[in-house]
């Protein structure tokens, strides 16, 4: 048991956990933004009080809210962030590493 949470522990403080971190909080903001947009579409066959005070809003209001956080959201999980830098691999002629190229 303190094993697992002693590599959990060094999971946290890896830059693929800063990574992963990102991609979650654009999925959130997808999924916010589709919910949004069902509630707009399918929002007047529910009976609850919230969703009916949005209803109060004007639609195109909504839908910009909900395009926006589709588009930051994807943006946010799509992109490669400055911590995932290209692995150098040695280039060799013969034995000898005349270079580095990134993969």
């Amino acid at each position: 048991m303190c094993l697992k949470i002693q590599r959990f522990e060094e999971f946290l403080n890896t830059k693929v956990h800063v990574i992963v971190m990102k991609k979650m909080v654009g999925y959130v903001l997808m999924i916010l933004g589709v919910l949004i947009g069902f509630v707009q579409l399918f929002g007047n066959r529910l009976n609850i009080d919230f969703i009916q005070n949005l209803q109060t809003f004007p639609s195109i209001v909504i839908w910009i809210v909900a395009a926006a956080l589709l588009v930051v959201g994807l943006f946010i999980s799509m992109r490669k962030s400055a911590e995932q830098e290209a692995e150098e691999v040695p280039i060799y002629h013969g034995e000898e590493i005349v270079g580095y190229r990134r993969q």
